[in-house]
């Protein structure tokens, strides 16, 4: 019985969120504004959250960050002195990011 219940926890803590897959993303929609000509991206491996944009064909980057993933859909990113915690939902090739401290929305669209 002991093994059946720790089996339950270790599979329920472990599947409570679905990471984030992998990818290049371009942001298409900041706080309900589309962005359709946007030259703001974001890229995730694993854990690394990059954001950079594109001007005039030169790429600048704003670093890589280390995310850290929490049950229902949250991840918190550090930067600086301040943590900022986002809600996540990945549906076919659209991202929605929804900021738990501040008021941004944004909509990414994966990159083929």
């Amino acid at each position: 019985m002991k093994k059946l219940f720790l089996f339950t926890l270790i599979l329920f803590t472990t599947s409570c969120y679905q990471p984030i897959p992998d990818g290049k993303y371009r942001l298409i929609n900041l706080n309900g504004i589309k962005k359709n000509s946007s030259n703001q991206y974001f890229s995730i491996k694993g854990q690394e959250f990059n954001s950079f944009s594109v001007e005039n064909g030169l790429k600048k980057d704003n670093g890589t960050k280390i995310i850290q993933y929490e049950r229902n859909n949250i991840f918190n990113l550090s930067q600086k002195d301040t943590v900022y915690r986002w809600k996540y939902l990945f549906n076919k090739d659209t991202l929605k990011l929804n900021s738990q401290n501040a008021d941004v929305n944004l909509v990414l669209l994966k990159e083929p």
